[in-house]
């Protein structure tokens, strides 16, 4: 009898995608953790309480990766933590772009050659590819975020 009641505690917890022991928020529950020279590395994926008891479980990664592979378990996580990859090549790409196209308009300033409004183009395509990359690094941020809740909300059993 207490193998029948296991079997259903078991798959009636693999029908709901909730871990089959228990686990309290405090413990399983991940969030990202950012610091001033986090911007190459991403931050670290954490669990824990803040308290001291946290750990870190891998870093984030320079377009995520190891937010992709940590949540990969969970679908809906892993579908926004891979959108939120290709926002952040995105950004990568027209922020790079958008600076080469200032160095450009700079360079042809600074060697005087100036003809009719070349450099303006330039100046004003490098900062609209700028601004781009602003935007599609908050929607990475965005879906960065939704990753980690989604991967939260299946891992952590609900409190009763």
């Amino acid at each position: 009898m207490r193998a029948l009641v296991l079997l259903a505690a078991c798959a009636s917890a693999a029908v709901a995608s909730q871990p089959v022991v228990p686990c309290t928020y405090d413990t399983c529950a991940v969030r990202i953790e950012t610091g001033f020279f986090s911007g190459l590395t991403g931050g670290e994926i954490v669990a824990g309480a803040p308290d001291g008891s946290e750990r870190v479980i891998r870093p984030v990664g320079f377009l995520s990766g190891g937010l992709v592979d940590h949540v990969a378990d969970v679908p809906a996580a892993y579908d926004h933590a891979r959108t939120s990859r290709g926002y952040k090549v995105g950004a990568l790409v027209t922020g790079l772009a958008g600076g080469v196209l200032y160095s450009l308009a700079f360079n042809r300033i600074g060697n005087d050659r100036l003809d009719s409004g070349t450099e303006a183009t330039l100046m004003l395509a490098g900062a609209a590819l700028t601004i781009s990359s602003g935007f599609l690094t908050l929607k990475s941020q965005r879906e960065q975020s939704r990753a980690v809740w989604e991967y939260n909300r299946a891992v952590v059993a609900p409190q009763e």
